[in-house]
């Protein structure tokens, strides 16, 4: 065996913590039971442990304990409770402390919409932070938490769990405590949002703080001598060494190939006479071979070994983590000449994109884009508005040079104004016509013109309760409507300039308003949706909701005379049922 295939690490052996007392067995389960969901016929594989809580019942650990422990705990480390880690996933770390120890458990969402284990940790306090107070030593936990799992929270959002309600305040009171600062300092690089959650349901996270264990792994492997003499020195002692071996032998491969019920099964169908063979299974076993007892797959001209799931994840730590951590097409290329497996590009994806050194010291190449964060649309037609100017164009016979460009964020209706210059006193005045012909809006949105910038323009603003928003400089993609709009109406405008009426370009601009808000323009939640459509639709109902009022009124002024017409005065908005009949 090579010493650098080996990797060692210490496991606790048949529950040697927990039979000490009934404490430690309700807190195994209570760690056991929160992944209950993931585990079938929990309780009954539970039920000799459950026994030992009676109190009637003597204490006793008995093999069948025993071998329910060790289920139990075995079911913790294998799938679906635990889960590679994907960034993409919600995250949540849950956090806990007493006076023996800190512990924590990254957790993140799977395709089932649960969460699942992704890493465990727990260290025991030492002789200082033993006498901490409660709230702090929760805080504790968290630094410590988030410092050991930097390298995954780095750059995602994720959540906090904690039974102290004192800490879901900890960004917004103040402190002078110089310890409890640079605490919170060191938090300020994380994007995180804390959570209270009482502790009897955080029983999975607290049985690793009062029965803290810190396993601490070579970075490098360690040969054989080394393996041999930690057996020596622990082999009285109740622990297991697991021995991790990359394999490539024949025999080991067969061993391995024979416990895996997939290939069994294409064995199986390989072993049948060709004639007795059926078309599904002809074609589940196209390609595949057995040679030596060993089952390989053609592709091309050469066998590949066909890899038992057991093995994968040794394949690929010895092709990544022991391969000089390369990325996913060359850890597959290298892997893909020997071995073979469905899904091997994506299993490889997905090993190397959580592997820890890769994402603590590897940067992706080129440009990094940031996450779009698009305007949010308005809750009604024209709330938020996105204005700019186009131009200059050829003076037109009436002097204008310039196009105000109004577009709704919500319906895309655009509005097109031609004007003379660029000044303050232009917009105003189109968006003061603007106002009388559609309202206020709640929002404008525009880049940092100096007609927009203008103390006359933030007076009009001010005058109807307009929220100004203006883009960041030289950033033209911040108010992309009003750019995308641009972007065709420049076109426009040119192939009118370029014909003879060029001095009349802008008695045009109604029928180019008109073909663009005719447009047929795609959005999200509707396809195929037009401007004057949308708007149209929507103030028809409001016209209509108006028209029904005024009928209502008219009608109940006519049976009531002049006293109910003082009624509606005084009472203009009160329920009909409190006017006279």
């Amino acid at each position: 065996m090579e010493s650098s295939r080996v990797r060692a690490r210490w496991r606790l052996s048949n529950g040697s913590r927990c039979r000490k007392n009934v404490h430690e067995i309700r807190r195994f389960l209570g760690l056991t039971g929160f992944f209950r969901r993931f585990v079938p016929r929990y309780a009954e594989i539970a039920a000799p442990l459950s026994g030992l809580l009676k109190s009637d019942r003597e204490f006793i650990w008995s093999r069948e304990v025993s071998d329910a422990f060790t289920a139990l705990r075995d079911k913790l480390v294998e799938r679906p409770i635990l889960q590679p880690f994907n960034s993409k996933k919600r995250t949540e770390l849950h956090t806990d402390a007493s006076s023996r120890g800190l512990a924590a458990m990254l957790l993140q969402e799977g395709s089932d919409s649960k969460m699942h284990l992704v890493y465990a940790i727990s260290r025991t306090t030492n002789e200082t932070e033993k006498f901490y107070h409660s709230s702090k030593l929760e805080l504790l936990a968290i630094i410590w938490a988030v410092s050991r799992l930097r390298t995954l929270l780095i750059n995602i959002n994720f959540t906090i769990i904690t039974d102290c309600q004192a800490l879901v305040y900890l960004n917004t009171q103040r402190t002078k405590n110089a310890q409890i600062v640079r605490w919170h300092h060191l938090l300020s690089e994380f994007d995180y949002e804390i959570v209270h959650r009482e502790g009897a349901k955080l029983a999975h996270v607290d049985a690793l703080s009062r029965a803290p264990m810190e396993y601490e792994f070579d970075k490098d492997p360690v040969d054989d001598s080394a393996i041999m003499s930690i057996w020596e020195t622990n082999r009285n002692e109740n622990c297991e060494i697991g021995v991790f071996i990359i394999i490539d032998d024949n025999q080991e491969i067969l061993a391995f190939q024979f416990r895996d019920e997939e290939i069994e099964a294409k064995r199986k169908i390989l072993n049948k006479p060709a004639s007795q063979r059926s078309r599904d299974e002809k074609e589940s076993v196209k390609d595949f071979e057995i040679s030596s007892g060993v089952l390989y797959k053609r592709i091309g001209d050469k066998l590949r070994y066909v890899v038992p799931k057991c093995m994968r994840k040794s394949l690929a730590v010895r092709y990544h983590d022991y391969g000089g951590h390369q990325g996913v097409a060359r850890t597959f290329e290298l892997m893909s000449r020997r071995y073979y497996f469905a899904g091997m590009r994506r299993y490889i994806k997905q090993h190397v994109h959580s592997c820890f050194h890769c994402l603590a010291s590897k940067t992706r190449p080129g440009r990094q884009l940031g996450e779009l964060h698009p305007i949010p649309p308005g809750k009604r037609p024209f709330h938020t508005i996105h204005i700019d100017h186009v131009g200059p164009f050829v003076r037109s016979s009436r002097g204008n040079k310039f196009v105000f460009v109004l577009i709704d964020n919500l319906t895309k209706f655009v509005i097109l104004v031609a004007m003379r210059d660029t000044k303050t006193a232009n917009v105003v005045k189109s968006l003061e016509q603007f106002v009388c012909d559609f309202g206020a809006p709640v929002r404008i949105i525009s880049d940092r013109g100096t007609c927009f910038t203008s103390k006359n323009f933030g007076e009009f603003c001010n005058k109807h309760g307009i929220k100004h928003i203006l883009t960041s400089p030289r950033h033209a993609q911040a108010n992309g409507q009003v750019e995308r709009v641009n972007a065709v109406l420049i076109p426009l405008m040119q192939s009118f300039i370029e014909r003879k009426d060029t001095r009349d370009w802008d008695l045009k601009l109604r029928q180019v308003q008109r073909d663009l808000n005719e447009a047929q323009t795609p959005q999200p939640a509707k396809v195929h949706s037009r401007p004057y459509t949308d708007l149209l639709l929507v103030m028809t109902k409001e016209l209509c909701a108006s028209f029904q009022r005024l009928s209502y009124l008219t009608i109940r002024v006519t049976r009531g005379g002049a006293t109910v017409s003082n009624a509606c005065h005084n009472h203009r908005y009160a329920r009909a049922a409190s006017w006279p009949r």
